[in-house]
């Protein structure tokens, strides 16, 4: 066996090194968020979940952990980390330009209020990691990865509905009933069934699996940057 052949295998150095910087990096950004969001509560016990500027860095703090997911393909693991880095970075710049909310509301400290606050930034990082993740398997076949993408899209859904669920039961406690058919309403349910409708895309119409990953990347980012821009900000 000749000396070439026996190292062909062995991954270049640098290589090695970006593979060891990849994770490193998106828990440095995930340090820094949760660093963020501790700072901004200041002590607070209790998630102060009204606040937006949280919001925004517990979807970026989201974002970073979800991309910590292996691959076992180097070229596909970058373009996923360095999505995420991106994705993240832009949340937390966002967040700084974000006015603290301070509210003495005595309705803000109720454990359905929290979750109902917390499930948008959670339904927001599920949303954009799986955005990601399935326009790179658009270009790329990767099986892996377009199941963990298609199972956070899922829990988008999910935490979002759940969330709607929690903010209903908070508004039956705290006015004596869940809401009617105001424009909040109106706009939380078609959040959800552009959620939903990233299942149910038409594969008559989509058949290629190119095609299809793509218009449920573009649903799902869509939606995310909806509730970023309406709900959170």
């Amino acid at each position: 066996m000749s000396l070439t052949s026996s190292t062909a295998g062995a991954a270049p150095p640098f290589h090695r090194l970006v593979t060891l910087i990849q994770p490193l990096s998106l828990l440095s950004l995930a340090l820094v968020s949760m660093g963020l969001i501790f700072d901004t509560l200041d002590g607070a016990i209790l998630l102060a979940s009204s606040n937006k500027k949280v919001l925004l860095q517990l979807a970026a703090l989201l974002i970073c952990l979800c991309a910590l997911v292996p691959l076992r393909q180097p070229t596909l693991q970058r373009r996923l980390t360095l999505g995420a880095l991106s994705m993240a970075t832009i949340l937390l710049i966002i967040s700084t330009f974000v006015v603290p909310h301070s509210s003495d509301n005595i309705m803000l400290t109720y454990l359905w209020a929290h979750l109902f606050f917390v499930s948008r930034p959670l339904a927001v990082g599920f949303a954009l990691i799986s955005a990601w993740g399935l326009y790179l398997t658009a270009t790329v076949r990767h099986r892996r990865l377009q199941e963990i993408s298609e199972i956070y899209a899922l829990l988008a859904g999910t935490l979002f509905l759940g969330g709607e669920i929690a903010g209903a039961w908070w508004a039956f406690e705290g006015w004596g009933r869940s809401w009617g058919w105001s424009d909040n309403f109106m706009f939380s349910a078609m959040v959800y069934l552009m959620l939903i409708l990233a299942f149910h895309l038409p594969r008559t119409v989509l058949r290629k699996r190119a095609h299809h990953n793509l218009a449920q990347a573009a649903v799902l980012a869509l939606t995310a940057l909806t509730l970023v821009g309406y709900r959170i900000l």
